[in-house]
């Protein structure tokens, strides 16, 4: 569909421009609309608040229970990895520019959180 066929471009799109990204379970079934990827190094909370200042809605997950990270670490991810993770969720409504524009976004955001962290290291 459609909207796969958005979400695999917002896949390959944020991988060609930060390529330590990775796509979780992209091996295996997934909803059409919706990604999870891991951003290794940089800890989802920032990203999530980086892209939110500019303008890109991502999830981490709900409450206490309900957090990407803990789900993944359960699932057997390893736990670093998995508190890298964020959500992208498409619409029918959702366009390539805004595809385009999310890339650029989340690319950005990513490269300057990663330089800051191997400051701290």
């Amino acid at each position: 569909t459609e909207i796969a066929r958005l979400r695999n471009q917002l896949e390959r799109g944020i991988i060609r421009h930060f390529p330590r990204a990775q796509v979780c379970f992209k091996n295996q079934e997934r909803l059409p609309h919706c990604t999870v990827l891991f951003f290794p190094g940089i800890a989802n909370e920032a990203l999530l608040f980086a892209l939110n200042r500019r303008g890109v809605c991502a999830s981490i997950g709900g409450g206490n229970f309900q957090q990407l990270g803990l789900m993944l670490a359960a699932c057997g991810v390893e736990e670093s990895l998995a508190h890298s993770a964020v959500a992208f969720s498409l619409s029918r409504y959702t366009t390539e520019e805004e595809i385009d524009c999310t890339i650029q976004i989340v690319a950005e955001s990513a490269q300057k959180l990663a330089g800051l962290s191997e400051h701290l290291t």
